[in-house]
């Protein structure tokens, strides 16, 4: 293979026009990457493209898969997830046809779930996430294992999920050192824990881990973390007014650090916890929460967020209504 990558680009372009077999795309595919250098997205998809019809032509596979590949990059980067989900999973069924899945096949798979994770469709990518953290793991690459699987949490704590959060948070704790995902790992324990009741976790033991490792490591993202947890197991518990106390005060806090995104989760988290108590003032909450997923442009916010109001409007359906005799005889 010629070296092109000292090669000016206008020199690379004289080239091209007398180039011929292996080396036309090869010098496209540098000119590609020039291309992507510069953020030229557009521009490099188009090369890109030439430049794998090239490969295609020389039956060169390999180049065919890498061009796809960044042809997927720019696409995402110019949030077109459908055109970028569609060529990594072109990479990934070339990949799939040579057999198991080696660690550009499992990177691919992360991608696909990123793609997919942009586009609002945590479901999806969830799936993707999960397996891509599987074929890291099992192939002992562990800061990818831990990346993957950390991205799997999130997005199983977005769609309720609970049962794929056992596997999730043992990979992580598996190929971890870092107490940041320690922690994260510990929350989405104690959080499946409080959805799946023979989870086989001692909440109360996952909840002082968690505070150890919270004075280790001093972080506030790390303490709202913990706080959602402990909200959760106070309202597993029964202890509703307790739960609402600690979601208020959280919220302020966050509020005060101006992070607007667990703002929105603590007020969720307080009007859960007065949904059957005090239901006006969880509606006008859940309404707060919900300026704040158009702020954020959190479509799953928005939908727990009109779960919760349509859960509290069904609640008042069913409420006996006061009949004529009832307003007559109240009033003598």
């Amino acid at each position: 293979m010629n070296d092109f990558s000292r090669m000016t680009e206008e020199s690379l372009w004289d080239k091209l026009a007398e180039s011929s077999g292996s080396e036309r795309p090869e010098i496209l595919q540098q000119l590609g990457w020039r291309a992507i250098q510069r953020e030229k997205w557009g521009e490099a998809i188009s090369i890109l493209e030439e430049a794998k019809a090239a490969y295609e032509q020389i039956g060169c596979s390999s180049d065919v898969r890498m061009c796809l590949h960044w042809i997927a990059r720019c696409a995402g980067n110019m949030s077109n997830s459908e055109m970028a989900i569609a060529e990594h999973i072109n990479v990934l069924n070339m990949l799939q046809e040579q057999g198991p899945l080696d660690e550009f096949g499992a990177k691919t798979v992360d991608a696909i779930g990123c793609e997919y994770r942009d586009a609002g469709q945590q479901k999806k990518a969830g799936e993707y996430f999960g397996q891509a953290a599987r074929l890291h793991d099992s192939n002992q690459s562990k800061y990818f294992a831990e990346n993957s699987a950390r991205k799997w949490i999130e997005t199983i704590r977005r769609v309720g999920n609970w049962v794929d959060m056992l596997e999730a948070t043992d990979i992580v704790l598996r190929n971890s050192t870092n107490l940041e995902s320690h922690i994260h790992a510990r929350v989405g324990q104690i959080l499946a824990a409080c959805h799946i009741p023979d989870s086989g976790y001692d909440i109360d033991d996952l909840l002082a881990k968690c505070s150890r490792l919270d004075t280790a490591h001093a972080d506030e993202e790390m303490s709202f973390e913990i706080s959602l947890a402990k909200i959760a197991v106070l309202q597993l518990r029964g202890k509703l007014a307790e739960a609402e106390s600690l979601a208020l005060s959280a919220r302020d806090h966050a509020r005060a650090c101006d992070d607007t995104n667990y703002q929105a989760q603590f007020i969720i988290a307080a009007a859960q916890t007065m949904l059957d108590r005090k239901p006006e003032a969880a509606v006008e909450l859940l309404l707060v929460a919900q300026d704040l997923g158009e702020v954020l442009s959190d479509r799953d916010l928005l939908d727990h967020v009109g779960t919760s109001l349509m859960h509290i409007r069904e609640a008042r359906r069913s409420e006996p209504q006061p009949t004529l005799w009832d307003a007559a005889t109240s009033n003598t």
